[in-house]
């Protein structure tokens, strides 16, 4: 397969974190028995499945990651931290619409902007997202999902926008510096393109950008990340060590 298209095909397949998905939805639920393991690279599992009506799949990659929680969590909450993590991922930052009501607390409800790039002769990719950052108060777990919006559309005008896209990230703490990452995903991707091609290359993405995952996560700025939680230990905000 041509390299040029391969990267075209990986880099469809977007990720930035937002809207809360039900446990019911069992689409982009973990446990749904439908999930095949497709490959395991690195001590990291990649599951594909089928997806609605959709004629591309979904993914889910699972891996164990020596890490605190914080540090991971902080990543991926870090509006600015998708070009660091995500591969191929240029630019991303919290999004506000014209019409938003604001929330009381603009970290567990917010928008986001991602942009990817796409090497000559495609045009970039990019999407606008609903994010949701939510726990479970009673235990150590955490959840950043995604969904796409399809009435909010970016002004760049060198980008295909991407606008049915969903993904899900949970986070579980095994120890102190041990956790459970499982990442879950599904993208129908602009344009005309074959599904089986798409289908074939969907595990590229999470496997690359877990790698670099572990990497950027070790750094100070998120190594002394603090969690902050409400009275009912519900996770509030990240707090960033100040920088110099």
């Amino acid at each position: 397969m041509n390299r040029l298209v391969k990267d075209f095909i990986c880099l469809l397949i977007l990720c930035f974190p937002g809207l809360a998905f039900s446990d019911n939805n069992n689409f982009l639920n973990e446990h749904a028995p439908e999930w095949q393991l497709t490959e395991t690279d690195n001590n990291i599992q990649i599951f594909t499945r089928d997806y609605k009506e959709s004629n591309f799949r979904a993914f889910k990659a699972v891996t164990v990651l020596d890490q605190s929680i914080e540090s991971v969590l902080a990543l991926i909450s870090d509006p600015t931290s998708c070009p660091l993590w995500v591969d191929n991922c240029i630019e991303s930052y919290n999004f506000i619409p014209h019409d938003f009501v604001h929330t009381e607390n603009q970290f567990i409800d917010r928008y986001g902007y991602a942009l990817s790039h796409l090497p000559w002769p495609f045009k970039n990719r990019d999407l606008i997202v609903h994010i949701i950052t939510s726990n479970k108060p009673d235990s150590q777990e955490f959840m950043i999902s995604m969904s796409s919006d399809k009435q909010l559309v970016s002004d760049n005008k060198n980008a295909v926008h991407i606008t049915d896209t969903q993904t899900r990230y949970i986070l579980r703490t095994l120890d102190k510096q041990k956790i459970e990452f499982i990442w879950m995903q599904h993208t129908e991707p602009n344009g005309k393109l074959p599904a089986w091609l798409v289908n074939n290359m969907i595990i590229n993405l999470p496997l690359k950008s877990i790698e670099a995952l572990k990497k950027v996560a070790k750094r100070d700025k998120y190594q002394n990340a603090v969690i902050e939680f409400d009275s009912q230990n519900r996770i509030q905000g990240i707090k960033f060590p100040e920088e110099n």
